[in-house]
């Protein structure tokens, strides 16, 4: 105990005299516990603010309407597949379930039939009752009829004018006579979407965002071609993606020429098996003149396209329809009767009608950007090709046309020096070579 207290009591001398610094109030205290949990609330603001700068808003997708089939397809699953045993791996289908299907199937039709019988036997039984009430009950059917059309009549105001059929008592097939004597339908050449060649732009994005990070990559040959698939060939050839509301009415296609701009639309049309109705001005000028005949003209056009499905409506040439002043060497003589009936035209076209509008031009700037732009939904602008799209239609021009190509060739000299060309002039360059040319096989003497 004593050896205890000698060594606590110098300690407890050591601690007194030692200067404290004196204890805050309670005033203080909760000043600076406010500046802190200010000064903490700040520097978050300012951090999620930093973070939100440099987060790039991106695209954001719209719902798919193909989830609410999905998702009734993943329940079908569970409900008609996903507890079931499978017995027959090798099985080729469940006879069961088919009998059962089959049993439901005539079940309804059974009830279908049974219920027009009783439509029809009501009917009679109605029919019968009014006879036995007499004049009396004959007299008031007729005061309920004319009350009855009156009011039906009124209702009719209020509903959109019906398009009236100026040709009531043609048939089909002599409206599709009538079109093709006139060239207004027309034959196209056999030529797939696959026939159309051309790259994708690999590095084209990585450029871009060096020298400009607002700016998107320029398509090239294969973008198109997917473009194409996407807008056009998808929605036409499938009544089941149409429906969806997964389609465009009409669709532009600008660049110079020799691109392929008219053989993208010989590929749709022959990837759907569609019918090509020609509206370029040139096609129709000179035909069916006057208001009165273009009325008959985008009615005949209007009632076989829709009679014909899929059907395509190109316009060729479409600054011709939107010249801002037509060109003195025009040799058109009403260039412009078009211009007005195109929005009609489109607006009429329904959600159900597999129709669209297909246009080209190589003077899009020259026009009254605001009408081109006003009928047409979607504009593909093809450029010339690039690198990767000129080796890749050099390649197959020369494969087509019977050449080899061998390490001697030097693909990439052919296409630095073919910079600025279209496929056109490639194509024409291989034909003048490698075609058999009648000069050279004549004889010498």
């Amino acid at each position: 105990m004593k050896s205890y207290l000698e060594s606590a009591i110098p300690q407890s001398l050591d601690r007194d005299s030692i200067p404290r610094s004196p204890r805050p109030s309670r005033e203080e205290q909760v000043r600076g516990e406010t500046a802190v949990k200010e000064r903490v609330a700040s520097d978050k603001k300012d951090f999620k603010e930093a973070r939100e700068e440099e987060e790039q808003a991106g695209y954001v997708l719209k719902t798919s309407k193909y989830i609410p089939e999905l998702v009734e397809l993943a329940k079908e699953y569970d409900k008609v597949w996903r507890q079931k045993e499978i017995v027959g791996i090798f099985d080729k289908c469940d006879e069961e379930m088919i009998r059962k299907e089959a049993f439901q199937e005539m079940e309804a039709n059974v009830r279908l039939q049974t219920d027009r019988m009783m439509r029809e036997e009501l009917y009679r039984l109605t029919e019968a009752f009014e006879k036995d009430l007499g004049k009396k009950g004959k007299k008031g059917g007729k005061k309920g009829r004319k009350k009855g059309g009156k009011k039906e009549k009124g209702k009719g105001k209020g509903k959109g004018k019906k398009e009236k059929d100026l040709t009531p008592n043609r048939s089909f097939e002599s409206l599709v006579e009538e079109l093709i004597k006139e060239k207004i339908i027309v034959d196209y050449p056999k030529f797939s979407l696959s026939d159309f060649i051309g790259d994708y732009n690999y590095v084209g994005s990585v450029q871009d965002l060096e020298s400009d990070p607002e700016k998107d990559a320029m398509p090239c040959l294969g973008d198109i071609r997917r473009i194409i698939n996407e807008y056009c060939i998808l929605p036409m050839g499938s009544q089941a993606v149409h429906s969806k509301g997964a389609y465009v009415k009409s669709i532009l296609i600008a660049g110079p020429p020799g691109v392929g701009k008219k053989s993208l639309i010989h590929a749709v049309c022959n990837e759907v098996g569609a019918t090509l109705i020609d509206l370029s001005a040139k096609n129709v000028n000179g035909k069916y003149p006057g208001k009165e005949g273009l009325d008959m003209l985008m009615h005949l056009v209007f009632k076989v396209g829709r009679m014909a499905q899929p059907t395509v409506l190109y316009i060729g040439e479409a600054e011709n329809y939107f010249w801002k002043k037509q060109p003195n060497n025009s040799i058109l003589v009403e260039a412009m009767r078009l211009k007005k009936e195109l929005p009609k035209l489109l607006k009429a076209i329904g959600h159900e009608e597999r129709l669209v509008v297909m246009g080209t031009t190589a003077a899009p700037f020259d026009v009254d950007l605001k009408g081109l732009s006003s009928c047409y939904s979607k504009i593909v602008c093809i450029l010339a090709p690039d690198h990767n799209c000129r080796r890749a239609l050099w390649s197959e021009m020369i494969l087509k046309h019977g050449g080899t190509i061998t390490t001697e060739l030097g693909l990439s000299t052919l296409c630095g020096v073919s910079d600025g060309f279209t496929a056109r002039h490639i194509k024409y360059a291989v034909e003048q070579v490698l075609e058999p040319n009648e000069f050279y096989n004549r004889p010498m003497s």
